[in-house]
């Protein structure tokens, strides 16, 4: 039985907050990867003006979600669209 996550998401803090929590589900294994990977990617192609900022992870979300968690989110969303992050990984 995994967590509950909100699909409708109104501000960047909701869906930092939405992150964070996903984070947390998944590194103390109430959800799988593939779980994280879906909620991700969903927030990803729902929202892209609150989770992107150009070529890289919006601001706010990175301060409120951490550096670790920031990683994370770096390793999901450049299987997700590559093409987004050439740049951020120096290729």
């Amino acid at each position: 039985m995994g967590y509950e996550f909100r699909e409708i998401i109104f501000t960047i803090r909701e869906l930092s907050r939405e992150i964070v929590a996903a984070c947390d589900a998944y590194k103390s294994r109430v959800i799988s990867a593939d779980e994280l990977n879906s909620i991700i990617s969903h927030y990803a192609r729902q929202y892209p003006d609150k989770l992107l900022n150009g070529p890289d992870i919006n601001p706010t979300v990175k301060l409120i979600a951490g550096k670790k968690r920031a990683a994370i989110l770096y390793d999901i969303l450049e299987e997700y669209q590559p093409s987004l992050f050439w740049d951020v990984t120096g290729k």
